[in-house]
């Protein structure tokens, strides 16, 4: 969802940079990419082990941090170019369609229901409610089994993180990335099935390349 169907990373980057200031963290750019992917709660541990603090719960900063990004959604969010021609493009060529992400349901939810996509889904699924996360197969096995896919190699996934690919292709699905701009040189988007900037560019015939391939 992040970052594929909303312009949400830089809004992340926000919320957590606000809720960790309060606990006495200055992170940089660069130390939020360290945990990309991962569950808010995996993203909290790490932290914590790294420079553990007293003055707030690890529940209370994973609330705040939700209740600031849906507010900066919002208020500030815009679709990712493209998303709602795709998913257009994909219903018409009868694709089943659905959402497996790290952020919580709760977040998924106001997502869909705000930009009015939620009919587009066959399936949403969120991966706060397995045992663990990205780069872990676990959310996108659990979501094409609510879908009816029988054969994985039959599954595509779009995803914009690295985590997200290695959990893709763990699953043994196919798989399209589009990485941040900032994030493009990153040598380790080529084990992606297709490499894409922006949505625009994936069709059904490039569906079909890839799974005939």
């Amino acid at each position: 969802m992040d970052g594929v169907i909303v312009d949400s990373e830089p809004l992340w980057g926000v919320a957590m940079h606000e809720i960790f200031s309060t606990i006495g963290f200055n992170l940089t750019p660069y130390d939020y990419s360290k945990t990309t992917g991962l569950k808010l709660n995996e993203v909290i541990d790490y932290w914590h082990n790294v420079r553990p603090w007293s003055n707030k719960t690890k529940e209370t900063v994973i609330t705040e941090i939700y209740d600031g990004v849906q507010n900066l959604i919002h208020a500030q969010g815009n679709l990712m170019e493209g998303i709602r021609d795709l998913l257009e493009q994909l219903k018409t060529n009868d694709y089943k369609i659905g959402l497996a992400s790290s952020s919580s349901l709760r977040l998924i939810r106001f997502v869909l229901e705000h930009f009015e996509l939620a009919p587009y889904f066959d399936h949403v699924h969120s991966a706060e409610g397995e045992v663990f996360g990205k780069p872990h197969p676990a959310v996108f096995i659990t979501c094409a089994q609510a879908l009816g896919a029988t054969n994985h190699q039959e599954v595509l996934v779009i995803e914009d993180s690295v985590n997200g690919l290695i959990a893709a292709k763990a699953a043994r699905m196919r798989t399209i990335a589009m990485p941040d701009p900032h994030k493009r040189n990153d040598p380790r988007f080529v084990i992606a099935d297709k490499i894409v900037h922006s949505l625009r560019e994936i069709n059904p015939l490039m569906l079909e390349d890839i799974f005939m391939n």
